[in-house]
């Protein structure tokens, strides 16, 4: 497992380096600031055939990595899965507008029916890539995007 310290301030490597020994764990750290640079430094270090993001207001569920694995054994085609998100703050009205605003936009724009076109919002919160096709095509997130 990768943990990407991006300038966190709440001893996210402390915490990590405490799970070591239960877990594996590598710890790596990005000094360009902004959460799409963290995520290019995953895909920069990560090792394994998928790489499954989930962000810091987000609680996967316990499930959610076996099933995300599940899937791409059931699917080889598969080159990215988007999962479902929650609102991880309900009585937020800035979070529901931005999460009704981006479903609506996405909807529109990038799919037909069921499948993804051309993504141009892609909610990270639980979002499994192939790797291998990330970086056969020299993918990266927009660093000018700061969340």
């Amino acid at each position: 497992m990768l943990v990407v310290d991006n300038g966190s301030s709440d001893n996210t490597i402390g915490v990590a380096e405490e799970w070591k020994e239960a877990l594996p764990l590598v710890l790596v750290e990005c000094l360009e600031v902004g959460v799409n640079a963290g995520r290019n430094v995953a895909l920069d270090n990560c090792q394994t055939e998928l790489i499954a993001f989930t962000d810091d207001d987000a609680v996967p569920q316990a499930d959610w990595l076996a099933e995300t694995a599940k899937t791409f054994r059931e699917n080889p085609e598969l080159d990215a899965l988007q999962g479902v998100k929650g609102n991880y703050y309900p009585e937020s009205f800035a979070a529901r507008l931005i999460q009704f605003t981006a479903r609506g936009l996405s909807a529109a724009r990038d799919r037909d029916g069921p499948r993804v076109v051309s993504p141009t919002i892609v909610d990270t919160c639980n979002l499994t890539l192939r790797l291998e096709r990330v970086r056969q095509h020299g993918l990266k997130f927009d660093t000018s995007f700061h969340k």
